[in-house]
């Protein structure tokens, strides 16, 4: 059976990344035909906290206080190694950016039946099939 996988966005946390394969696995072993219908879209969520941490380090720097935040650089290899790990162990279709791309990547990889990844997805800031 072809079974499309829903889940959020795949490239910042290793959880879901994570999730994303052990569950692709399983249906593969159970002996299906999983592929995880690519969101396009990064969450909200994920703009508004780069968004907090660059004001959270710069008032830090004000106050003199140290921080431990991770630089842009080490944030660019981390998602840079994620993205590898995905490309090169999660089946998945080209980018969907709204509901409608995701029916059409449904319909043209003959899903027989669209299974939630993730819980995540129906979190209301990470909302990308507005």
């Amino acid at each position: 059976m072809k079974i499309g996988i829903i889940t959020h966005y795949l490239h910042y946390g290793y959880g879901g990344v994570l999730q994303n394969f052990a569950l692709q696995t399983v249906l593969k072993r159970l002996g299906h035909d999983p592929i995880t219908l690519r969101s396009a879209v990064v969450p909200k969520v994920a703009i508004l906290r780069r968004v907090r941490n660059f004001l959270s380090k710069y008032v830090h720097l004000l106050l003199g206080k140290d921080i431990k935040s991770i630089t842009a650089k080490q944030d660019e290899f981390i998602s840079a190694n994620t993205e590898r790990f995905v490309k090169k162990y999660i089946n998945f279709t080209k980018p969907c950016g709204n509901q409608s791309e995701f029916r059409e990547r449904a319909v043209e990889e003959k899903c027989d039946v669209l299974l939630v990844g993730s819980d995540q997805i129906w979190r209301a800031h990470f909302a990308y099939c507005e």
